[in-house]
């Protein structure tokens, strides 16, 4: 049996028309993904202005105005929650790991140790499975703490009156505008 395809039964020969509807769907395709690339900047630049919005524009001027909370004649209520942003920096990232160590927080802290073999080295792979120790050459460590329990775990020490090392581990507080609208009666 030959690997060969059979196209015997398929023509030698596209006509005009074949090549002219070919050429009319390239031309489709190529304005489909102009338009698709100019979509997604939009997309991006409307992200950019809720960004300003919700996270600058509106909680500074309500800052300013002395209040958390307001509501519009059009029915949309607005109100400033607080948030904490974080990112421990490479660069502080030992320092941090020992930090929450020392306070009696090291349980946030998540050991991953991976080594990378060739798929020449499977048995050495395997066996270092099983016992894991000093003497392969590409063993990688990384400590690191998940951001989302990093947040959690700031959030009740700042609760707590706890003195906690914000820039060190790259975390400030922030006020986010969150604004809904008020449920219209339904009307039958």
């Amino acid at each position: 049996m030959s690997d060969i395809p059979d196209y015997s039964g398929h023509r030698q020969m596209a006509d005009t028309e074949d090549l002219s509807r070919l050429s009319e769907l390239i031309e489709k395709l190529e304005e489909a993904k102009r338009e698709e690339a100019i979509a997604v900047e939009a997309l991006a630049e409307k992200k950019r202005q809720v960004t300003e919005l919700e996270q600058h524009a509106l909680p500074e001027l309500m800052l300013a105005l002395n209040t958390r909370k307001h509501e519009t004649a059009s029915g949309f209520s607005i109100a400033l929650r607080e948030t904490i942003r974080c990112s421990i920096p490479v660069a502080n990232r030992p320092k941090c790991v020992q930090w929450l160590i020392d306070q009696g927080h090291g349980g946030l802290v998540k050991d991953t140790v991976s080594v990378s073999f060739n798929v020449n080295e499977h048995g050495d792979a395997m066996s270092l499975a099983d016992r894991l120790r000093e003497d392969h050459g590409h063993v990688t460590q990384d400590q690191k703490v998940e951001p989302s329990t990093l947040r959690a775990f700031i959030r009740t020490q700042l609760e707590q009156g706890v003195d906690f090392p914000m820039e060190m581990f790259g975390a400030f507080q922030q006020q986010i505008a969150v604004v809904r609208q008020k449920k219209q009666p339904q009307q039958f």
